[in-house]
């Protein structure tokens, strides 16, 4: 074969990266990104446009912009609680660590997350639109089965575990990710409001038609958790650096998360997390607690948690020795201990999601501007609407699960 020379191999290549560089955009336009009930932070679009490439060719892309609401109650809360910073951190800082690292050991997977485009400080997103590629969401009310629930562990293990090697570094600004969002106090007062209604609307509930063998339960939540419940997260969620910790997605859930699919269209081969918004660094039970609590699907949920944590567990050892971490690692029986321990955590991620995600009629949801005005002037007990008794049979049972296992002794 002959060898080829160096001018033309530079002709070829500028040539081709010229001709496929955009030229011009020829129009645009945008569309909502999500549905009523997947999204409560930010506002969500979809631009398609099309351009025209240095080549002369046509082509059609898109992107993903995430701004923060423009409604004025729900811009001011999501200011207050500081989540756009905190997205903006981990696309800037983080994420680029975290390839860096995966480069560093010729690690040439996909990685898990989208590619930010670009940001405008504290208030505008712009992603790549992975519907492209093929990502898609699942619907919320179909949940998760076990193929899409083991993809989940596996590449939670991953995410965590090169959240490690980048700790190790000294990369993950704990002055930023040290916190969770029920920590912070310019967050606590709107959410304290809001998870005191769930406990208001779910003990009424629980007064109403469960009958009257909870009533012991009734009343420790009533008295023990609702009136001090963000203390008890915040406690709860105080960095022990002594333990084993992770940068946690924080909010791992399945309206979180986008699938990519085998030829088949059924069987899950790919998986990207979005929405960093309540990224933290801290035990990687909080991660596996809000997940298993929010988004399996029945089948799933009764028959394979014990699993599906050695799963994640022996995913996370492998990819930690594949990236060579010499340092101490949580045993399986300790991270069991640990996903009990967070509890309350769980117990508040199904109190907030779960109603959302099986409901029927996500348009009976109440609206998210009048819930955040009511829940600023002190007036939550306005919005009427009970999740609780509008969700389906399901909810109730896994409510009852969760705490007849905080409360053995009472039920």
């Amino acid at each position: 074969m002959q060898e080829i020379k160096k001018e033309v191999l530079e002709t070829i290549l500028r040539r081709f990266y010229r001709q496929n560089i955009l030229a011009k955009v020829i129009n645009f336009n945008s569309e909502g990104a999500t549905s009523k009930g997947d999204n409560f932070t930010s506002s969500m679009k979809r631009i398609r446009f099309n351009v025209v490439l240095n080549s002369g060719k046509e082509s059609v892309d898109s992107v993903i912009i995430k701004e923060l609401p423009h409604l004025k109650y729900s811009r001011e809360t999501w200011i207050k609680t500081g989540i756009f910073p905190i997205e903006i951190s981990v696309y800037r800082d983080i994420l680029p660590a975290m390839e860096s690292v995966m480069a560093e050991v010729q690690d040439f997977t996909e990685p898990l997350w989208p590619k930010c485009i670009d940001f405008t400080a504290n208030e505008k997103i712009i992603l790549e639109d992975l519907t492209k590629y093929g990502y898609k969401m699942v619907k919320r009310k179909q949940a998760l089965n076990w193929d899409h629930c083991v993809l989940v562990m596996k590449s939670l293990a991953k995410f965590h575990a090169i959240s490690v090697i980048v700790h190790e570094k000294r990369l993950i600004n704990l002055n930023i990710f040290g916190e969770h969002i029920y920590q912070r106090k310019t967050a606590q007062s709107i959410l304290n409001g809001l998870i005191k209604d769930y406990f208001r609307k779910l003990t009424l509930t629980m007064e109403k038609s469960w009958g009257t063998e909870w009533a012991r339960v009734i009343q420790r939540l009533r008295t023990e958790f609702a009136p001090n419940v963000m203390s008890l997260l915040s406690n709860l969620m105080k960095l022990n650096e002594k333990r084993f910790n992770v940068l946690c997605h924080g909010d791992c859930w399945i309206n979180n998360m986008m699938f990519k699919y085998s030829i088949d269209h059924s069987t899950p081969i790919s998986l990207k997390f979005v929405d960093f918004q309540n990224t933290f660094y801290n035990s990687p039970a909080f991660d596996l607690r809000l997940f298993l609590a929010t988004s399996p699907n029945l089948e799933v949920r009764y028959s394979s948690y014990d699993r599906l944590i050695e799963i994640y567990y022996n995913a996370l050892v492998k990819e930690l020795s594949d990236y060579e971490y010499r340092g101490s690692v949580i045993t399986l029986n300790k991270l069991k201990e640990e996903y009990e321990r967070v509890d309350l955590y769980g117990l508040v991620a199904e109190m907030s999601i779960l109603p959302v995600v099986l409901l029927e009629d996500s348009e009976s949801l109440p609206d998210m501007e009048d819930v955040l005005r009511c829940a600023a002037e002190n007036e939550i007990e306005k919005i009427e609407f009970n999740p609780f008794e509008k969700a389906p049979d399901s909810v109730t049972d896994i409510l009852k699960d969760t705490l007849k296992q905080m409360f053995p002794d009472c039920v």
